[in-house]
This record gives C-alpha cells, sequence and structure tokens, in this order.
C-alpha cells in the first residue's frame, strides 16, 4: 500500500522552521519534498535542528537572479503540487514567485504562504520569528514564572502550531482540488498559528465564563487540581480534568471530607479563586510527606490521572515511547548515526516510508532534467470551503481530539458531536469548552444502550470519518472501536487521539496534556 502523500510533489522554500516542519510532516507522509536553497546553501544549514527539519527533503540549489535558473526552476513548479514559502509578499513579487505568478505557470498549483504576520494589514512588512510573533499574540504573558513578568516559553508553540495547522490547511486544499482540479493560495501566518494555540484564552463575551488558572507568580500557584506538587524528592503533576477524578482524588488522599467541604463543591474547574489557597494548604503538605514513587503508586491505583515531572532525556527511555517506537534510527553522512522523532501519525493501511537524512547542497539539481509537468484540467468551481460534504461523527471530548475536530470543521466538515447524558467532561469549563468544540452540532447518545448504538451505526453508515479519544480497550467496550465500525462502514476514516496510544503499558491510563508535558520535560 502506498503512502498518504504518495506521488505529492512539494517545493519547500521555507528559510524559517515553521515552513520547513511543515514541510517535514508532509514528508513523512510520503511527498516528495524539494528543499529549494541559494547558490552554496541554506544559511540555516549550521543550525544543528536544521539536519532534522530537512530530514528525508531533496536538495536543490538555484540562483534565482539567473534568467536560465529561473528557467530551471519554472520546470519544477509545472511539475509540482505544493509551494511552501515563508518570506513576506513583498519579497515574494520581487522574485516573480507570490500566488498570482506561481498560478500563470502551473494553475493546479497550491501556494502554502507562512508570512509572519500575515500579507495584508499594518504588519504586512515586519519581518518576524518565534520569539517576536510570540510575545505580540501573548504566548508568554501569565506562564507562572517566579516574578510574575512574562515568560519565554521553551516549547515553540508558535512554529508548531503555524506547522500543524498549514499541513492540515495544505492537506484539505488537495482533497478539495480533486474535485476542482484548481490551485489556490493558502496562507498561514506565524501569527495565527499563535492564534490556533489559544484557541480558548481568546474566546469573550458577555455571558461567557473563563474561570481562572492562576492566581500568582510561581509553579505552586495553578488551579488546585491540575497543577506540579512537591512531593518529598520531587515533583508530581496531578491533572483532575472532571469531577470524577476529583473524587478519585479524595479518596485515594483519604480526604474524604474535601467532597463535602461547600468551598470545593464546584471542583474542579469551577472553585472560585479565592479558596485556591486553602485547597493547596490541604495537598501540599500531603505530597510533601512522602516520595513521587509513593503518590505515583497510590494514585495510579485509584485511577487519578498523575505524571513525574521530568526530563527529555528520561521521556525517550519511557516505557510507552518505547513501545509505541516514537524514536527512531537515522545514520547522517555530517553527524552518523542519530536518534530522531518518528513520523507522528500512524495509519492502519497507508505506510509512512522511512526518512531518510538531509541531502548536500544541492544534491538532486539533476532533477530538472526529468520533470514531467503536472496535467492541469479544471473541473469545476473551487469548493466554498475545502471539506464541503465531509461528514464527521465526533465522539471527542477535552481538547487535543475535541480541537481536532474543530479544525475540521472550520475547513466545511458537518461535525457531529456525540455526548452521553453526562456530557462532555469538559463543559464545566465554560469559555475553554466554546473555543475546543465551536462549528459542531450536538447529540446525546447512550452508546450502551443497544438502541442508542443502533442510532450512533445509523450515523457512521452516512459519514466519511468517526474521531475519537478514549483510552485504549474503552472504544471495544462500548463497541464503537475501528474494527467494528468498519463492518458498519467498510469506507469509514476513523481517527483516534490518545494519551498514550491503544495498546501497551500505559494505554490504559487516564491521560491530560499538562501530564504529557510534565513527563517529556517542556
Amino acid at each position: 500500500m502506498t503512502s498518504t502523500f504518495s506521488d505529492i510533489r512539494i517545493l519547500d522554500f521555507s528559510r524559517d522552521i515553521p515552513g520547513m516542519y511543515a514541510s517535514l510532516l508532509m514528508s513523512d507522509m510520503g511527498a516528495e519534498v524539494i528543499k529549494i536553497e541559494p547558490l552554496g546553501g541554506d544559511p540555516l544549514r549550521s543550525d544543528p535542528n536544521y539536519r532534522f527539519y530537512n530530514r528525508g527533503k531533496k536538495s536543490v540549489c538555484l540562483d534565482l537572479s539567473s534568467d536560465k535558473e529561473m528557467q530551471n526552476l519554472h520546470s519544477l513548479i509545472k511539475s509540482s503540487d505544493v509551494i511552501v514559502t515563508t518570506w513576506l509578499l513583498s519579497e515574494a513579487k520581487s522574485t516573480f514567485l507570490d500566488y498570482e505568478s506561481l498560478s500563470k505557470i502551473n494553475p493546479s498549483i497550491l501556494h502554502c504562504s507562512i508570512p509572519p504576520y500575515g500579507d495584508v494589514g499594518p504588519m504586512a512588512d515586519i519581518p518576524g520569528d518565534e520569539g517576536t510573533v510570540g510575545t505580540y499574540a501573548g504566548i508568554h504573558e501569565g506562564q507562572g514564572g517566579e516574578t510574575g513578568t512574562p515568560l519565554y516559553v521553551q516549547l515553540p508553540f508558535p512554529t508548531y502550531g503555524t506547522a500543524f495547522t498549514a499541513s492540515l490547511a495544505v492537506s484539505a486544499a488537495l482533497f478539495e482540488r480533486e474535485t476542482s482540479g484548481l490551485g489556490q493560495k493558502i496562507e498561514v501566518p506565524l501569527y495565527a498559528g499563535s492564534t490556533a494555540m489559544q484557541a480558548t484564552g481568546l474566546i469573550s463575551g458577555e455571558k461567557v465564563i473563563t474561570p481562572a488558572r492562576r492566581r500568582g507568580p510561581g509553579p505552586s500557584t495553578g488551579l488546585p487540581v491540575y497543577r506540579l506538587y512537591k512531593c518529598s524528592d520531587d515533583w508530581i503533576f496531578v491533572a483532575c480534568g472532571n469531577n470524577v477524578f476529583w473524587n478519585k482524588l479524595c479518596i485515594a488522599l483519604e480526604c474524604f471530607d474535601l467532597l463535602e467541604d461547600v468551598r470545593f463543591l464546584e471542583a474542579p474547574w469551577n472553585i472560585p479563586s479565592e479558596h485556591w489557597s486553602d485547597l493547596a494548604e490541604i495537598l501540599e503538605p500531603i505530597f510533601a510527606s512522602n516520595s513521587r514513587e509513593h503518590w505515583l503508586n497510590i494514585l495510579r491505583e485509584n485511577d487519578v490521572p498523575c505524571a513525574p515531572a521530568e526530563t527529555r532525556e528520561w521521556f525517550s527511555q519511557h516505557p510507552q515511547v518505547i513501545y509505541n517506537e516514537m524514536l527512531q534510527k537515522i545514520e547522517d553522512p555530517e553527524l552518523g548515526l542519530t536518534t530522531q522523532v518518528s513520523p507522528p501519525l500512524k495509519f492502519s493501511v497507508s505506510k509512512s516510508p522511512k526518512p531518510g537524512p538531509a541531502r548536500y547542497p544541492g544534491e538532486d539539481n539533476f532533477l530538472f532534467t526529468t520533470c514531467i509537468p503536472k496535467e492541469s484540467t479544471p473541473l469545476g468551481k473551487i469548493s466554498r470551503h475545502p471539506l464541503d460534504g465531509i461528514k464527521v461523527v465526533d465522539l471527542t471530548g477535552y481538547i487535543a481530539g475535541a480541537y481536532g475536530t474543530t479544525l475540521l470543521a472550520d475547513l466545511g466538515a458537518d461535525v457531529l458531536k456525540i455526548e452521553s447524558f453526562a456530557g462532555d467532561g469538559f463543559r464545566q469549563n465554560g469559555a475553554a469548552f466554546q473555543g475546543w468544540n465551536q462549528g459542531k452540532r450536538g447529540m446525546i447518545l447512550n452508546l450502551k444502550d443497544p438502541k442508542g448504538l443502533d442510532i450512533f451505526h445509523q450515523l457512521v453508515r452516512e459519514a466519511d470519518v468517526v474521531a475519537e479519544n478514549y483510552r485504549g480497550g474503552i472504544a471495544e467496550n462500548l463497541g464503537v472501536d475501528y474494527e467494528s465500525l468498519r463492518k458498519v462502514n467498510p469506507k469509514i476514516i476513523y481517527s483516534t487521539v490518545n494519551g498514550y496510544g491503544l495498546t501497551g503499558p500505559f494505554s490504559e491510563y487516564p491521560a491530560f496534556d499538562p501530564l504529557i508535558q510534565a513527563q517529556g520535560g517542556a
């Protein structure tokens, strides 16, 4: 079976990591990515991370001031499906590599433009990078530094948010092109990627409830049931993401009286901020009284979401990381044998190719002589939204899965969110729930009732996608796992997003975003 992006050729003009990472994600899914570099190679080759962000890509070096070299480039453009750039619009126009110019060479080309702030507006001509754009976007504010001042975040949220959004947008545009036969421009500014990573923090309105998340500076000032705690020897993160887990925490710690304490009746998310310190003063000495290993064992035995705060080096040896083969060995001609992150997506049928190392500058310049122009046959008008007509049945809750289907809704998919009678455990979170679930329709079903499951099967028969983020084993117990649903609809695409994976030593543990961050050194 071929890979997901087989036969897709991408020209990567990126000079910054957001574009390089976006094209890397598509390369990992089987696209042929050709890195376009100036003569002598990309100046960023001196960056230690360059070899990772450009692994598996071919390399062509060009002098864009040369008419002959531009003719060679036009040959590549005619044979390509996607072009990724990170320059300002003014720079693109100066080299005749803006979308208007590119579409005249290849009408079916998709141009993914990743400028810092967008192609129009008061900041369109201002250069920007991870640090400056993140600062403008408010990424570094309210991060819990000891002084309470803005704190630079080590994880490059704007870069990653932009890369993931760009690769999703290109995928959707490629799908749309199957219908229209036409190319289009896709604009994903770094500023937009920063915004996408804050989908809940930017919601406001007269009736919007935004629960407090921090009561002061320092790592110990977050919501008391969703924060780090210092044990007698090291740090642990406790993440009670719903009232069930809050109840389990109280039972595990034998603090049964907390369940009836009027100060904490709205736990976990809506404890009044004036009572945060009250609860923290109860929990802090409990965790400090014994070792981290002791509390991990106690909490896990009681199904309380928790994790040790560790380093990336520790995380690389995590049993589930090893089980999931999340790291791989790649022989690099300059660095020797390296350990690199494996492609993040796994497909049951389509297979991702094993990535090769980054090439030497100009190693693939011979491609000029082998270019075969892509057929460009308009089939109709471009759809208003790239995923018009796609039906998604959404079983997800909380953040990662729910936001994934929201992005599909943003691209035009008809997303129907299915909830139990208890509702999504994140509904208590007010504005956050709105941000992760906008643009969806809703339905309540009891999947444990045969009648409810029958209705669900009727929905699946008419759907294109089913999405869920259950822990390992739960979908099977409900009868809504992939093997069960493919019998209902053999063409169904089934997406599962979970904390640790469907199988493996940690697959049945509950997980929330900060628990994986804590273990991964974030």
